[in-house]
């Protein structure tokens, strides 16, 4: 035990640990002690098929379960939580060949990831000052539960040519993303102690607990569109020139409402970039061979 809790009277000791077991429902000793967890399974599985002579199709899907026990914090067991993590990813390719010198590559991806910490309490967190240096926490953790589910969906497609010295090159790359954010503080509220008499007195020196619509839960779409074409030129047996240029736009989300109306700019200022033109150039050379 800490030196500050020896100095207080044996009846004090035992009146703040028989109230701490009161209120978390279970010895003070397995508070201190606790199994942790750290585990994480990855599946794979996938599927390659020659469509025909012109066609190459390959779908692979990837999941992982990622299990992460009482290792929210450094604090007693109460104040504790179980994250379980679970991603899935799963991707389909095609590879066509449309005519002697034109081929079609495309990709469809879809990830779905969703990451919830779970506590192990329910109630209020209790902070008790004067037992150590700091606080001590016991109770459900003020950002616990929290979680956060995360959907995208991904189209990429090259279209490529090649006439004579030239490969010609156009696509698209699309990006569409979901994210429902919950995370919640405060919300069953915690009561601050700032003396061990003060806790087993029951009388806590402040009192806070958030509040707001929708719970701590935010949710968004964004979305990304970009489109390229390129040309790769064959000057010479050991010279190429690359010239090419992308286009890309990010949608930027915007709140359905202002919860600080004396303040417009927090809405105004989001603006979105559309005006995102990249041209590029490049080249190779071997100054020996062929």
């Amino acid at each position: 035990l800490r030196p500050e809790f020896q100095a207080l009277s044996a009846t004090l000791r035992q009146q703040f640990l028989s109230r701490i077991e009161s209120v978390v429902g279970r010895p003070y000793g397995e508070e201190l002690t606790y199994p942790q967890t750290f585990n994480q399974n990855t599946y794979l599985a996938k599927v390659d098929w020659n469509a025909g002579r012109q066609t190459r199709i390959s779908v692979r899907d990837n999941f992982t379960n990622f299990e992460n026990g009482n290792n929210q914090s450094l604090n007693h067991f109460s104040n504790q939580g179980t994250e379980n993590n679970k991603f899935n990813q799963l991707v389909g390719q095609a590879t066509m060949v449309l005519a002697d010198r034109l081929t079609n590559s495309i990709t469809v991806e879809h990830l779905r990831d969703e990451r919830p910490i779970d506590p192990v309490s329910r109630g209020p967190e209790i902070q008790v000052s004067g037992i150590t240096t700091g606080a001590q926490f016991f109770g459900q953790n003020d950002f616990l539960p929290n979680n956060t589910k995360e959907t995208k969906t991904q189209v990429k497609d090259t279209l490529q040519y090649v006439m004579g010295r030239h490969t010609l090159k156009a696509g698209t790359d699309l990006l569409f993303g979901h994210i429902d954010n919950l995370f919640p503080r405060n919300a069953n509220g915690v009561f601050l102690y700032s003396t061990p008499q003060a806790f087993v007195d029951g009388v806590p020196n402040s009192f806070r607990q958030g509040y707001g619509a929708g719970g701590g839960l935010t949710s968004w779409d964004q979305n990304t569109y970009a489109f390229f074409g390129a040309d790769s030129i064959r000057v010479s047996p050991r010279m190429t020139v690359d010239v090419g240029v992308r286009y890309d736009w990010q949608t930027m989300p915007r709140p359905a409402a202002n919860v600080f109306p004396q303040h417009p700019e927090f809405i105004t200022q989001i603006t979105e970039d559309k005006n995102n033109v990249a041209p590029r150039i490049g080249f190779a050379y071997t100054p020996g061979g062929s």
